[in-house]
């Protein structure tokens, strides 16, 4: 399209002291569809209809507009070629492709914050809720409302640290919803929980394909970061866990975030963190960083990994923060939920911060923030890469689970 304004110039101009006036005007008029264009796909087009349908619509609009101009210029057989092309391409954006009966697309939806996929596979009976392309959320389809990915249990044994010793109900804060799976385990261990989503759509999918109850929790479809300012609750507990596909977003993880972070704690408040990535070498530089900004935030920090994991893959990194000192000996497994307690929890896994180099680690602020993402670049690389290796496995298999 970028091409049409040039053209339209040269359509337009009759005359050399012409051209920098008519080119002006036409630039003029572009400028101010393209605000307002904005406007309505971001607000309105795009939140509603997605990005498949509104794309093949503008196409099949711009087809028809040059189909209307060779038939004004009687050249019939461009007309021709341009309907089969038509004809032929766009019912394949409707075909649904073959699949193994084992596969089952619950749901399938689109916005600005990716492509939703619910998917069934009976042949391991599990679900999947997966954004982009990225598993989100997995659970047995015997127990909907229990996680089968480990780490969600590891975070609930490291957020009974925010239970109070006398019984007395506990408020925790979780950022970042998914389908709903460790809003279910902070729940059955007593919490009372209010739970942050930028996307409006996650509320109801958990409850309706994750057994997540809405009436347990008060929700708040809003930033994270965003809802963390304007907030004036105070919590026992503070739960991070974001993800746009496999980016964390970087402005929940800066100093300015943090400090604030701080007022919504209680005395002994805990704040645990989920952070994919690396840990050592370069590769490990945005983990150490978001360390060595919570250490200059002023909080006692331990960091909970699996050591064997973590110079291999990408993996789950527990930051465990609070302004007092932590006691890890507070856990009480007799208030976990049983789910949890089948986990690969070990104590073993907890390190000081005394045990990172953190000389080239950057202090992240609202200045530099965004830099976290080219920190973690290869860790984002390489956990899209295992997912297409997933895909590709899954078409070897026929199962043609589309990406889009």
């Amino acid at each position: 399209l970028g091409m049409t304004p040039p053209l339209i110039i040269s359509i337009l101009t009759n005359a050399v002291e012409d051209s920098g006036k008519t080119a002006g005007r036409i630039y003029a008029v572009s400028t101010l569809g393209g605000i307002c264009i904005i406007m309505l796909l971001g607000f309105f087009v795009i939140p509603d209809f997605g990005i498949k349908l509104p794309l093949l619509i503008i196409a099949i609009v711009l087809m028809t507009i040059v189909l209307a101009g060779f038939l004004m210029q009687k050249k019939y057989l461009m007309v021709v070629i341009g309907t089969v092309v038509m004809l032929v391409f766009v019912p394949a954006h409707f075909k649904k492709p073959p699949r193994m009966k084992s596969i089952k697309i619950r749901e399938q939806l689109e916005s600005m914050y990716g492509q939703i996929n619910i998917i069934d596979n009976h042949h391991k009976q599990e679900r999947m809720l997966m954004i982009n392309n990225i598993t989100q959320t997995l659970v047995n389809l015997d127990e909907l409302d229990v996680s089968q990915m480990n780490y969600v249990h590891n975070l609930s044994i490291l957020s009974s640290l925010g239970l109070k010793a006398d019984g007395e109900e506990a408020k925790a804060l979780l950022c970042g919803l998914g389908g709903g799976s460790i809003l279910n385990e902070l729940a059955r261990m007593g919490f009372k929980t209010d739970a942050v989503e930028i996307d409006s759509r996650m509320p109801e999918l958990g409850e309706r394909y994750f057994n997540f109850d809405k009436k347990a929790c008060n929700i708040y479809i809003d930033d994270a970061r965003h809802f963390i300012r304007s907030s004036t609750s105070v919590y026992d507990l503070i739960v991070i866990d974001l993800l746009t596909s496999e980016v964390q977003p970087s402005h929940v993880f800066t100093l300015e975030n943090f400090i604030h972070i701080k007022s919504l704690l209680n005395e002994k408040g805990i704040l645990v963190i989920n952070f994919q990535g690396y840990i050592y070498g370069d590769e490990g530089k945005a983990t150490r960083s978001i360390l060595k900004t919570l250490l200059e935030a002023q909080y006692n920090v331990e960091v909970y990994f699996n050591p064997d994991e973590i110079r291999k893959i990408v993996t789950d990194i527990f930051f465990i923060a609070s302004t007092q000192e932590i006691d890890f000996n507070e856990i009480d497994y007799s208030r976990i939920n049983n789910c949890c307690k089948h986990s690969q929890f070990t104590m073993e896994y907890l390190y000081q911060p005394e045990s990172f180099n953190l000389e080239n680690a950057v202090l992240l602020t609202d200045d530099n923030g965004p830099i976290l993402d080219l920190f973690n670049k290869k860790a984002n690389e390489d956990w899209r890469s295992g997912f297409v290796k997933e895909y590709q496995l899954w078409k070897e298999q026929q199962l043609n689970v589309p990406l889009f």
